[in-house]
């Protein structure tokens, strides 16, 4: 895996393995559920349950991409991460 620098932008992107893609496809399915059970009293404990989930998945996913990309750890750049390319972008 190679990472894509676009000197016009100044961004760096970085591919994100299938097994990363799978923990944030987890975290937003739990973020949707979480939302959906707050709408409804009966399930509180619910939504509790996959916030929880979701920020696992979430930690998860990013201390894997600082092991796999260690420039993902310089707080200097706003790392985000781009469901629909795959992608770990950092902006200056």
């Amino acid at each position: 895996m190679s990472n894509v620098v676009d000197i016009k932008n100044k961004d760096i992107e970085y591919k994100v393995p299938e097994e990363m893609e799978e923990l944030m496809d987890e975290h937003f399915a739990a973020l949707i559920c979480r939302d959906k059970s707050i709408d409804s009293f009966w399930h509180a404990k619910r939504a509790i349950t996959y916030g929880k989930v979701a920020l696992k998945s979430n930690r998860k996913f990013w201390r894997l991409a600082k092991e796999l990309y260690p420039d993902v750890a310089d707080d200097s750049i706003n790392w985000s991460y781009n469901a629909v390319r795959s992608l770990i972008i950092g902006r200056k």
